[in-house]
């Protein structure tokens, strides 16, 4: 991973991130990028959200944005997570 651009938000008491990355197969998975990006910053997954991967039809590269927070209180007052639990298979019922 690459770092193309930083910019510190101290309105929202985070660091904006943008990253271009190459890879072989299909594009990566955010909690992949997540974990990159950690072990760069040195910065907890819990802290990262990735907004955007942007990857260009045929290309073997992609840029994604990010955003880190320093606190979690800032991430939940400014991100909204839509990811919802997976339900399990229920299993149909006798009669």
């Amino acid at each position: 991973m690459k770092l193309i651009q930083e910019k510190e938000n101290k309105l929202f008491n985070r660091k904006e991130l943008v990253y271009e990355t190459s890879f072989s197969g299909t594009t990566p998975k955010k909690e992949e990028i997540k974990k990159s990006i950690s072990e760069i910053s040195k910065s907890s997954e819990d802290l990262i959200v990735i907004d955007k991967i942007h990857q260009v039809y045929g290309a073997k590269t992609a840029r994604i944005n990010a955003k880190i927070y320093k606190t979690p209180e800032e991430l939940k007052k400014v991100e909204v997570i839509n990811k919802k639990p997976k339900k399990k298979a229920e299993e149909p019922k006798k009669q």
